[in-house]
């Protein structure tokens, strides 16, 4: 099979203080796609490369650290195989990283992939790591609140301060019943409520495969007197948006006090967004977060099942249909798609399916975004057979949701 362009995994690390979040932010925002962007096009100018495409592996918020994880790149096969040359290349990617923005972000790695290949559908697991830094005595958290000492400093964005009397004994209990496959949609940022009035439930099973607290240490290995450290580490094969940082929030109260316990077994109980809203809490900061790792088969850099075998520019100005894993339907002219694998849409349209009795409304969106890790399917729509259908004689159930984004 001839493919359009050569694929490639770059594997980076990065510090998340410097930057808004790991997917292209715009404006005044500087995310690492924002930075990535420019500086990648700067190196490969100078091997009369002007066309190449980027995309992340993973959403991570503002303030998360990320030590091991891949981008896609994507560039013309016309251009050969840029991994001729990886040395070099690796040389020059990071000499462009030091020196535009100092100490933010390293290329360790990078390699071809098939063509087939998604960083995102691919990924076999992801490890996360939350620093939690518990103060010895309730004085002397205090007393640093107004007057930090020399680790404050040092632990300012990479690691969550938090008062003392925190029991790691009950937060691992905590962690036990999350432990396995649970629904966790009160963990997650809510992406459907303006379309709740046609869903009565949310239907969000993940596994974590791991989960618990260990014993950490000062980021710059030097004793603290006044701290005590520990790791919340969890592995699961995905996340929705925002679950660790609400995860990590109920869990940590759990090791405070009895009473939590509770409100987690509610969460469980009645897994809605608002859930976690309406029972007082909030997302912790993203500071104390790190992305480990992300970890694929090797095969499937060669020999990806599934094959994401169409390339999206065979879309581009061809009326589409899209599936999105929230269970949604969208009808319209493809006119683009950027880093983040987001769809641009022109007269779109959405298709609800309302019930049984009610038919398929179809709502006018005129130009519209998918986002991007929300696709499931899309494919090109036969324009002839979708005209002879009258939508609003259907007598379908809707659409359930099969998964919500990462």
């Amino acid at each position: 099979m001839n493919h359009i362009n050569n694929r490639y995994l770059l594997w980076l690390r990065f510090n998340g203080s410097l930057f808004n979040g790991f997917a292209s932010s715009g404006g005044n925002a500087y995310g690492v796609m924002d930075f990535l962007n420019p500086a990648m096009e700067n190196v490969l100018a100078k091997k009369n490369i002007d066309q190449m495409k980027l995309w992340p592996c993973s959403r991570t918020d503002t303030g998360v650290h990320v030590l091991r994880a891949p981008i896609i790149m994507n560039i013309p096969s016309k251009y050969g195989r840029i991994d001729e040359y990886k040395d070099e290349l690796l040389k020059e990617i990071n000499y462009v990283f030091d020196n535009y923005y100092p100490n933010s972000m390293e290329c360790f790695d990078f390699h071809y992939v098939s063509p087939g290949f998604c960083a995102r559908k691919h990924a076999r697991y992801r490890r996360y790591v939350y620093r939690l830094r518990v103060a010895k005595t309730q004085e002397w958290y205090e007393h640093f609140l107004h007057s930090p000492s020399i680790h404050c400093f040092s632990e300012r964005f990479y690691s969550y301060t938090t008062k003392a009397g925190f029991n790691v004994e009950k937060a691992n209990e905590a962690c036990r019943i999350l432990s396995g496959i649970n629904n966790i949609a009160s963990f997650m940022k809510d992406p459907l409520s303006q379309r709740r009035k046609y869903i009565k439930k949310l239907h969000v099973q993940k596994e974590l495969n791991l989960v618990r607290f260990t014993q950490g240490e000062p980021i710059n290995g030097i004793e603290d007197p006044h701290f005590d450290y520990y790791n919340f580490e969890v592995v699961s094969r995905s996340f929705v948006r925002e679950q660790i940082r609400r995860m990590i929030r109920i869990i940590v109260k759990c090791g405070y006090e009895d009473r939590y316990f509770d409100q987690l077994k509610i969460m469980l109980r009645y897994p809605d967004p608002q859930t976690f809203i309406e029972l007082g809490h909030r997302a912790m900061s993203g500071k104390g977060l790190y992305l480990v790792d992300v970890v694929y088969d090797k095969d499937d850099f060669k020999n990806p099942m599934p094959y994401m075998a169409q390339e999206l520019d065979t879309y581009l100005n061809k009326v589409v249909s899209v599936i999105t894993g929230d269970g949604r339907n969208f009808v319209g002219l493809m006119k683009g798609y950027d880093q983040t694998v987001n769809i641009i849409l022109e007269n779109s349209h959405e298709r609800v399916y309302r019930g049984e009795q009610l038919g398929v409304e179809q709502v006018e969106l005129g130009l519209y975004v998918v986002r991007g890790d929300n696709v499931a399917v899309i494919g090109e729509l036969d324009e002839d057979l979708d005209r002879q259908i009258i939508f609003e004689h259907l007598k379908v159930k809707p659409l359930e949701p099969f998964w919500v984004p990462n």
